[in-house]
């Protein structure tokens, strides 16, 4: 299973669903930072790593979750609690999806920061496993005559 097929197949129609999410991007986070077209709250997927084991393909990402808070702040705790909220529903939507192994703990990290907008919410670190395994009969090559 292809990057592409994990983040437009998988995690983005899991944001398009979710009805308390407006948005999925995906990328670099100063992608995010710098984008003028978020729809809060997002559902922002950045990829760290891709690691192989065998002929086991692997995507490592933190997700991000986020609201816009107030100006100063007095609504963070509840930004945030939505957005673990949210994020709980789509690790176990992901859970759920019988093409993936994902890791069973999630780690998820709050935070505050100010982007182009004054933004609250949770980074989510997952693992997710395509369970289709890698083999040497999906190789592209030219015909030998």
């Amino acid at each position: 299973m292809s990057l592409n097929s994990v983040l437009y197949n998988i995690l983005k129609p899991l944001a398009d669903n979710h009805l308390m999410l407006n948005d999925f991007g995906a990328g670099d986070l100063a992608n995010y930072a710098a984008s003028k077209a978020v729809k809060y709250p997002i559902m922002w997927a950045v990829l760290n790593n891709v690691p192989f084991s065998g002929n086991t393909l692997s995507y490592s990402f933190s997700i991000v979750f986020a609201d816009m808070v107030k100006d100063d702040g007095s609504d963070t705790i509840a930004v945030q609690s939505d957005m673990i909220q949210i994020a709980a529903d789509i690790a176990a939507a992901l859970a759920e999806n019988e093409d993936l192994e994902v890791t069973s703990d999630f780690l998820l990290k709050p935070f505050t920061e100010r982007f182009k907008d004054l933004a609250a919410g949770v980074v989510m670190d997952i693992r997710i496993n395509p369970l289709r395994a890698l083999n040497n009969c999906n190789f592209p090559q030219k015909e030998t005559v």
